[in-house]
C-alpha cells in the first residue's frame, strides 16, 4: 500500500469519526425556540449517518482488500520458500523438541522411500534401524542441550539401500522450540580421501622399510574404515599354490585359522577362485553360492553375506595373492567400491614386490658380504663405492679408506700401467676383463690375485658401475713356483735338468733360425757324478 493510499484511508476513518460524533451533539435536546428546526436537523442527521456509514464500509473495504493481498503475497512466500525448500538436494528435515517430524524436504523423502504424510509425526526410531536410530536421538539431543550448531559424520543406512557416510549439521530452532537438520552424502568424497590417504601411506611405509605385515594390516585397516558394513583380508600365494593369510584385522581368529592354507583352485571360495583364474570374483550370496561350501558355516557366524575379491597381479602378469572384501549385507560392489578395490590392489601389488625384492637384495648382500672372495665396486669414473668385508681383511685397507680411490691403489711394482690401461678401455666398450695381477697390501706386502671386472649395463645400454671379483692367489703361485722348480731343477744341485734343457735348447733353436745367427754348445761331463746325483 502506498504512503498517499494510506493517508487516504486515514483521513476517511477521522472524517467518518468526525460525522459521528457531530450527530450525537446535534441529537441532545433542544429548547422550544429551536424545536421549528427540527425537521430539518433530521434531515441533517440522517445524512450524516450515511454518509459516515458508507464511510466506514469504505475503510473497511479498502482494509478488506490490503488484508487479502497481504495474505495472498504471504501464501506467494510461502509456496515460494516450499519450492526452496524442496528443491535442495540435501536432506533437510524440523523436529520439534520432543524429536518428532514437523517437516522434511523432497530428499529426505527420497532418501526415506515414504512421502512426508508417512514421515511427519513420527520419531527417529519409526524411521532408522533401532542402534542407528539411538545414535541419531542422543546426537539430536546433545546439539538441543547446548543450544549452538553441531556438525556430525555418521553412516545411515534406509530401507533396501546400503549405509551411506553423511555429514550432518544440526542446528536449534528459537527458543528451542525444535530441530533444523541439514544432512550431505560424503560416501564418495570420502572414498576419494581414502584413497589419496592409502596412496601416501602406502608410500611413506615404503619409504622407511616397514614390513610387509604392517603395511598390509594398515591398508585393510583405511578400507575397513572407509566402510562400516565390511570386512578385508590379504591372502598370498607361496610356493605350494596354496592362499596364506597376511592381514585380516576384523575377521575372527576361527574364520582366519580355516581360510589359511586353503588350495588356491576353483571352488575355493572366492579367493581360490580368483587366484585359480586370475579374474575379479563377485559371489553376491556367499550364504548359498557353491563355492563358499568349505567355508560357509564359519562365515554365517562372522555375519560375511557376500564376498567380492581381486586378483593381486605381479609387474609380469603373474598372480601373488588376492584381496578380498566380505559384505555384512548381500549384494554386489558399487562402481566406487570396485574403484577403491582397483587401487588397494595395486598398492598391494606395489608393497608385495617392493618386500621380495628387498629380501633378494638383503639375500645378495649377506651373499657378497660373507663371500670368501673380495667384491668391489665401481662407479663410472673407477672410483671404489663399495668393498667386502673379504676385500679388507686380505688388503688391510678399512672400507672408508678405499671410497672413492681408484683400483691403482693396489698396484703393486710388477703391474705396469698399460695393464690397468688396457682393463678400462676393454670395460668401457662394455667387455669384461680377466686377468692376474701383482696388487700391494696397506702394509706395503705384495700378493698375487686374479680379478675379473664386469661392466653393470643398464637398460639404455649406458654402464654407470663396475663389479670386480678378485682373490688371493699367493699359496697358489707359491705351491706352482715349487711345481715348476721340482719340474725343472735338480733338487740337490739347482741345477737345470734335462727337460729344462730340453726346452731352452728348443727355443734357442727356433731363435738360431729365425734370426740366422750362430749357436754354441758347451758340453761339460763330471766323472762319476751320476752315481751322487742319482
Amino acid at each position: 500500500m502506498t504512503a498517499g493510499r494510506s493517508l487516504k484511508l486515514a483521513i476517511a476513518g477521522r472524517l467518518s469519526a468526525g460525522l459521528c460524533f457531530a450527530t450525537l451533539l446535534l441529537s441532545r435536546p433542544v429548547q422550544a425556540a429551536e424545536r421549528l428546526w427540527q425537521p430539518d436537523v433530521t434531515l441533517l442527521l440522517a445524512g450524516l449517518v450515511v454518509l459516515s456509514t458508507a464511510l466506514l464500509l469504505l475503510y473497511w473495504y479498502v482494509h478488506r482488500r490490503e488484508l487479502l493481498g497481504r495474505i495472498e503475497r504471504l501464501e506467494s512466500g510461502i509456496d515460494d520458500l516450499r519450492a526452496a525448500f524442496d528443491a535442495v538436494p540435501y536432506p533437510i528435515t524440523i523436529k520439534r523438541g520432543d524429536g518428532r517430524y514437523l517437516d522434511c524436504n523432497e530428499a529426505f523423502q527420497t532418501l526415506c522411500g515414504l512421502p512426508a504424510e508417512k514421515i511427519i509425526g513420527q520419531s527417529s526410531s519409526d524411521i532408522y534401524p533401532p542402534p542407528m536410530a539411538l545414535r541419531i536421538i542422543a546426537q539430536d539431543r546433545l546439539a538441543l542441550g547446548k543450544g549452538s550448531a553441531q556438525n556430525d559424520e555418521d553412516w545411515l543406512q534406509f530401507a533396501g539401500q546400503r549405509p551411506r557416510l553423511f555429514s550432518i549439521q544440526r542446528r536449534p530452532l528459537r527458543n528451542g522450540v525444535g530441530l533444523l537438520s541439514l544432512g550431505q552424502d560424503i560416501t564418495l568424497q570420502r572414498q576419494e580421501e581414502v584413497g589419496v590417504r592409502l596412496q601416501s601411506m602406502t608410500l611413506d611405509c615404503l619409504v622407511r622399510g616397514e614390513s610387509l605385515n604392517k603395511v598390509l594390516k594398515r591398508l585393510v585397516g583405511m578400507v575397513e574404515e572407509a566402510y562400516s558394513d565390511i570386512a578385508c583380508s590379504v591372502m598370498l600365494l607361496d610356493n605350494e599354490r596354496r592362499l596364506r593369510l597376511a592381514a585380516a584385522p576384523s575377521l575372527n581368529g576361527a574364520f582366519c585359522q580355516a581360510a589359511d592354507g586353503l588350495p588356491a583352485v576353483e571352488g575355493n571360495g572366492a579367493c581360490g577362485a580368483a587366484v585359480a583364474t586370475g579374474r575379479r570374483v563377485l559371489i553376491e550370496d556367499a550364504r548359498t553360492h557353491p563355492w563358499c561350501e568349505v567355508l560357509r558355516e564359519l562365515g554365517r557366524e562372522a555375519g560375511i553375506a557376500a564376498c567380492w575379491s581381486e586378483p593381486v597381479l605381479g609387474s609380469q602378469g603373474e598372480v601373488l595373492g588376492t584381496f578380498c572384501i566380505y559384505s555384512y549385507q548381500a549384494g554386489l560392489p558399487t562402481p566406487a567400491q570396485l574403484t577403491l578395490i582397483e587401487q588397494v590392489v595395486r598398492l598391494i601389488s606395489l608393497a608385495v614386490e617392493r618386500s621380495r625384492q628387498e629380501e633378494q637384495l638383503r639375500k645378495l648382500s649377506r651373499a657378497v658380504e660373507q663371500s670368501s672372495s673380495m667384491v668391489i665396486v665401481m662407479d663410472a669414473s673407477g672410483a671404489i663405492e663399495y668393498v667386502n668385508e673379504e676385500f679388507c681383511q686380505v688388503t688391510g685397507y678399512a672400507a672408508e679408506e678405499v671410497q672413492g680411490q681408484q683400483l691403482r691403489l693396489l698396484q703393486g711394482d710388477d703391474t705396469d700401467d698399460e695393464t690397468f690401461r688396457e682393463m678400462w678401455n676393454l670395460l668401457k666398450s662394455g667387455r669384461d676383463w680377466h686377468g692376474e695381477l701383482r696388487a700391494r697390501k696397506k702394509s706395503g706386502a705384495l700378493f698375487w690375485s686374479t680379478l675379473s671386472v664386469s661392466p653393470i649395463v643398464e637398460d639404455d645400454a649406458s654402464v654407470n658401475h663396475f663389479v670386480g671379483i678378485s682373490e688371493d692367489i699367493s699359496a697358489q703361485k707359491q705351491s706352482q713356483a715349487q711345481i715348476e722348480q721340482l719340474a725343472f731343477y735338480d733338487p740337490l744341485t739347482q741345477l737345470g735338468n734335462r727337460r729344462l734343457f730340453r726346452e731352452q735348447l728348443d727355443q734357442e733353436l727356433r731363435k738360431m733360425r729365425r734370426t740366422g745367427k750362430q749357436l754354441a754348445l758347451f758340453y761339460l761331463d763330471l766323472d762319476n757324478f751320476k752315481q751322487i746325483n742319482d
